[in-house]
């Protein structure tokens, strides 16, 4: 048995919900080597460890907030119904013509309200869209411990941020299952994660509202990460 996609009542009438459902078994997943590990709830290599399947993508990170703007200056969770305001409209709107030249099969996205605004304004509204919840950001607590820890530092072994870059990882897999090319419409700290996933180097892993990332592995299988803006 496959997991499951559902639609949800809180998303836009096109979008398909991951509800995180693994089977009792392990389970082959379409690429060759992955399985489901059904006691982590993670999309993991079927020996040694896990990875992010080699697959480019798009990543938007949403537009800005009122939250935002005391980045650094609180230890205040962003509330999850927290709308855009002016400025990350304003944002969304002047990447909606990147958006609309690239070549997107399908949408994936973070269940927030912020996430969710972004994609409506930037998205293109043909090719099916999917909320998947791993796509969702972390506590302050646990950005404030990854800035700490620095960029170019590797995953650490255990603890909450092991935790939530596990479960980063399970959301783009999720994601990366879909027809590409991808866009990801997400987090801050889902965009943090990932680099230090897959090791990205001479570029910064902190990343403004509504930057535009080019995800793509190299010829030796790296992963390499471009900003379009």
């Amino acid at each position: 048995m496959a997991a499951k996609v559902q639609g949800s009542a809180s998303s836009s009438p096109n979008d398909k919900i991951w509800d995180g459902l693994f089977p009792v078994e392990y389970t082959p997943w379409p690429w060759p080597g992955f399985f489901f590990n059904p006691e982590s709830r993670y999309i993991s290599e079927k020996v040694g460890g896990s990875m992010i399947f080699p697959k480019e993508f798009y990543f938007v990170r949403h537009g800005q907030t009122d939250r935002n703007l005391l980045d650094g200056m609180t230890d205040e969770e962003h509330p999850v119904d927290m709308s855009l305001n002016h400025t990350g409209m304003s944002q969304a709107k002047a990447i909606a013509p990147i958006i609309a030249s690239l070549p997107i099969q399908t949408v994936c996205s973070s269940p927030v309200k912020r996430v969710q605004q972004t994609k409506e304004i930037i998205a293109p509204k043909e090719p099916p869209h999917h909320v998947i919840p791993d796509l969702g950001e972390c506590s302050t607590k646990i950005w404030n411990q990854m800035y700490s820890l620095g960029m170019y530092s590797p995953p650490p072994p255990d603890g909450e941020i092991r935790l939530f870059m596990d479960r980063v990882r399970s959301g783009i897999n999720q994601a990366l299952s879909f027809p590409g090319p991808i866009l990801v419409v997400a987090h801050g700290g889902v965009h943090w994660a990932l680099c230090c996933l897959m090791g990205i180097e001479n570029r910064t892993w902190a990343l403004e509202n509504c930057g535009v990332v080019h995800f793509s592995t190299n010829s030796t299988g790296k992963w390499t990460a471009r900003s379009l803006i």
